[in-house]
């Protein structure tokens, strides 16, 4: 006897397009339960809230004649871990010499201005972002944001690799929609 007989029918009796069809029925309300018993999270119920977030980068040993590059208030894009992020803000930005340390005749160590290398700068930046807080820490704009991660920095003429450094809540303008959570890093 043969599964579906000529006229379409499943083991002679039920129709193949009404089995299908009780079938999708079936997972439907197998998912409905499955999210409202608890036993499967939605994306909707992962997310904790949204806050303003700053997130700090280094740039070591950025070449440029211009050192100024990187003023707050300016926007700059971004792509971390080859997704681009878009626009954000920069909120505070600190230059300074690539640095060298020279033994001198006394045999004692310095730390001076690196002469090999006049422009070569070390950039540490802080910009001002909206972030969304999820249990694994914050994402912006679809992108986690941790420190350790390494982004590219642009502007208009100018492209740096940095690594982030620091991921942490605005105190100022952090939105009340995100829970505050004791002892639990959301970072």
């Amino acid at each position: 006897m043969a599964l579906v007989d000529s006229t379409g029918r499943l083991f002679g009796k039920i129709n193949v397009f009404d089995a299908a069809l009780m079938l999708v029925f079936a997972l439907i309300a197998a998912g409905i339960i499955a999210v409202q018993s608890g036993w499967h999270e939605t994306s909707g119920e992962v997310v904790n809230g949204e806050t303003d977030i700053e997130y700090s980068f280094l740039m070591h040993n950025a070449k440029t004649l211009r050192p100024d590059l990187f003023k707050p208030g300016k926007k700059i894009s971004m792509t971390i871990r080859n997704q681009p992020r878009g626009e954000v803000t920069i909120v505070k930005s600190e230059v300074s010499p690539k640095k060298a340390i020279i033994q001198n005749a006394s045999g004692q160590f310095t730390l001076v201005d690196d002469p090999s290398d006049p422009h070569g700068y070390e950039y540490l930046v802080t910009v001002k972002d909206h972030a969304v807080v999820t249990d694994q820490g914050y994402v912006t704009d679809g992108v986690k944001v941790k420190i350790g991660m390494t982004i590219d920095v642009e502007g208009f003429d100018f492209r740096f690799p940095a690594v982030i450094v620091d991921v942490h809540e605005d105190k100022a303008t952090g939105s009340s929609k995100a829970p505050a959570q004791q002892g639990k890093s959301r970072v």
